[in-house]
Parts: structure tokens; sequence; C-alpha cells
């Protein structure tokens, strides 16, 4: 019965669990295989909003951009399987992967490359490079942003691969990750024009703590998982002069998610919930925008608008944190033999911490949300064809008042998309 159970989740979930045994020797056995994924469409992206000044407000024309969709997916892949006795490992080329810090981020590198060792009381030890415990694979089908998962709008990453020991046992999962420690030089720019700090090159990530558990059975898989870490050093208000204010400073961010996805019969539903602090830092959360484009625009790389904490900071050299909560629903019916609709969306608010001082008010939210519909068509058990159409919206507001000003902004960006994505599997 179980077996059953998985070949119908993986039926719904269209991607077939298929590969070349190219050796087997009782516990010894090797096997190969390969996912490709292509996309063709259309995006069409709209941007607009309104200022006001003292009363006074102004309101801008929307602006439209229209784009052809074409390309390989990044998480199109191939690898091996071994096992040897005790010993198993995998080893994944991936066509858009970093594979260690110092490499090219946008070519072809490894998305799994681990060795494990499974003891007698079924746990096991694995080191190497891997999914983190936080990635939610399974709860969202939209393909768009590959490994996106719906993340910035309602979701988090389906797939998210860092270097890391891990040990599992009885559905639970402990991790510790390395993750990209980007640019320890960051800049913190406040936008309310106050003191400035930014890190010294000695700033340090802390390893990352990764926790999660996974309950599954014929009629339910469900995901609960959290994760933590923190960047420490000393942070000046002149990067050009060792000798100007200094203070060491600690910046916290932590993620944790929660997936439920029951089946019922030919159909299933998938809830999604996320709330996190600064998960930008590490890399599974941020807020983002889409412009009519396969991929999402990351916000926290605009200047000036606080987005993040590795973009703003308090006079006293810590940081204003931002917080993420997110929330994302998807459904899905087996119509036919060979075909699987679904419908879905979600939605996520970030709410940045402003530091007000003489006198001055800010407040900034934002809200972005989406919406998809996917057809899953199985041409053969190797092959699919998938349609989706999705809409993206991001809003934010800010407000500012003080030192005899009013000012308020609203700005939206909104990103169509129409495709078809094309897996072939074997």
């Amino acid at each position: 019965m179980k077996k059953v159970f998985l070949t119908l989740f993986a039926a719904l979930m269209a991607v077939p669990a298929f590969a070349v045994e190219v050796y087997n020797n009782g516990d010894n056995t090797v096997e190969i295989y390969g996912h490709i994924h292509g996309y063709v469409g259309y995006g069409m992206g709209m941007n607009g909003g309104s200022s006001e000044l003292n009363g006074v407000k102004t309101t801008y024309d929307p602006m439209y951009s229209h784009n052809m969709l074409y390309g390989l997916q990044g998480n199109s892949r191939v690898g091996t399987r071994v096992k040897a006795g005790n010993f198993s490992g995998q080893f994944e080329l991936g066509a858009n992967e970093q594979t260690l810090r110092t490499s090219a981020p946008n070519t072809i590198g490894f998305r799994q490359a681990w060795g494990a060792y499974t003891f007698g009381n079924g746990s096991r030890l694995l080191v190497g490079k891997t999914d983190t415990p936080t990635a939610m694979g399974g709860f969202i089908s939209s393909f768009y942003d590959t490994d996106g998962g719906l993340n910035g709008f309602g979701g988090s990453p389906t797939g998210f691969r860092r270097f890391q020991v891990q040990y599992s046992i009885a559905g639970l999962t402990l991790s510790l990750i390395e993750d990209d420690a980007s640019d320890t030089s960051m800049v913190f720019n406040n936008p309310i024009g106050s003191t400035e700090y930014y890190f010294i090159d000695n700033a340090q990530y802390t390893p990352r703590a990764g926790l999660s558990y996974v309950y599954q059975s014929e009629s339910l898989l469900a995901k609960i998982a959290a994760t933590y870490t923190a960047v420490n050093g000393y942070a000046l208000s002149d990067p050009t002069n060792i000798n100007s204010t200094k203070k060491w400073t600690n910046l916290h961010a932590f993620g944790v998610t929660l997936g439920v996805k029951p089946t019922f019969g030919n159909m299933y539903l998938s809830v999604h919930a996320r709330y996190g602090m600064n998960e930008d830092v590490y890399g599974e959360g941020g807020t983002y925008i889409n412009e009519g484009l396969y991929a999402h625009t990351n916000m926290s790389k605009w200047d000036g608008l606080g987005l993040t904490a590795t973009t703003t900071s308090a006079n006293d050299g810590s940081f204003n944190n931002v917080h993420r909560a997110a929330a994302a629903l998807e459904f899905g019916i087996k119509a036919t033999e060979n075909f699987t609709a679904i419908i879905g969306g979600g939605y996520q608010a970030t709410i940045p911490e402003i530091e007000s001082v003489a006198g001055v008010k800010e407040s900034f939210l934002i809200h972005s949300y989406a919406v998809f519909l996917q057809g899953q068509y199985r041409l053969s058990p190797n092959f699919a064809l998938v349609p989706e159409v999705a809409w993206f919206g991001t809003n934010y507001s800010q407000s500012y008042t003080g030192n005899g000003q009013s000012q308020k902004s609203s700005n939206y960006d909104n990103g169509l998309l129409v495709g078809l994505q094309l897996r072939a599997s074997f």
C-alpha cells in the first residue's frame, strides 16, 4: 500500500521518480538519473504609484514591459546515486549551481555532493552539499523562479543546497550549515539619515543550525523546520578610518516554517506558513517583485529602502531587523490518469524596523502576493507538459513625518507570466 501511495504522489507532482540502474550486486548499487526542464512563454510587467508631500498628491501613470520567456531551467540536472553496504552517496550536476563560495554562481556545478553512513538503529550521518532542513520541496508546484516555490510571495524555496554536517533519525534532522558569506564589508544605510555603520572585513558568520521533522503516511505529508545564524564583528561609522566609532555587534537571523499536505483520494491540499527575521542573510527568504520576467527581482538590492538588516543600522551600531510572515495554499486534483490540475497562491508581509530620531517618524510596509493556475499533462512516464498562468504583485507604502514635513508614497509592481514547462526525466 505504501508503494501505491508513493506512486500516486509522484504522479500528482508530475516529477517522475525514475533512474537507470547500472550496477547491482547485493547491497552495492549504482544508478544514474537526469531531469531536463525547459520553458517558453510570455511575461508582462506593470509598475506605478503615487506620492504625497504636505497634502499635495501626485499620481504616476503605470509603465509596462513585455518579454518573451524561454530557456533551460537552472534546476535541470544529471546525477548518480551509489550504495555500498551502510555507505550511500549522491553526486549531481546542475545547469546553474555555485559549487563553492569561490566559484562563479551561474555555471554548471554540483547541486548534490555528499556521502552518508547509516547506523544499525536506522540513523544516518551525512557530510557534504545537500538541501538544508528548511527547504520545503513538495508543498508548492509553481515552476517560475526555478526552486523559488513562491519564495517572497507566501512560500519557501523548494530546494536550497549548502555544505553541511547532518544527522537524521526517525524523521528528525539536525544540521550545521556553511552559508555563502557574500560580502562581510556590508554597508548599512539608514534611510532617515542617522549614523551609518559598516562591517569591517573580519565579520564572521556563525555556522547556521538547522532542524526539521518530517512525517509521512499514506494520506499525509507534514514538515516543520527551523534555522538560526548570526553575523558577528565590529562595525565602523567610517570604513576609511579604523579609529572612528567602532562597536562590536551581532546580526541575528532565523526562520520557522511549516507545511501540511493531506491527500484525499485523487485530490490533495497543501498548506504552508513561514515566519522569519533577517532571512536574507542566509538566502532562504527575501522581499521580491516580478517585472514580467521568469525570475523575480530581489528588492533587498535597492539602495535606501531599508528592506533588510543588511541595509540599515541604528545609531548605536545595532540593526533594524526585518520581519517577514508568509502563508501559501495549493489544491490539486488528478482529473484523469495523465492530467493533474493545480491552483494555488500565497501572501507575504515584510515589516522592517525603522529607527525614529529627532522627532522623525517613518513607517514602511510591503505586501506581496501571487496566484497561479497550472496543468500537468504526462505524455509518457518520462515526459510531461506543464502550462502555467501566474500573477505576482508587490505593493509597498512609506510614510515620513517630522521637521515640519509630511510625506507619503505608495508603489506597486505586478508581473503576469504565461508559460509552458517541458519536463524530461530518466
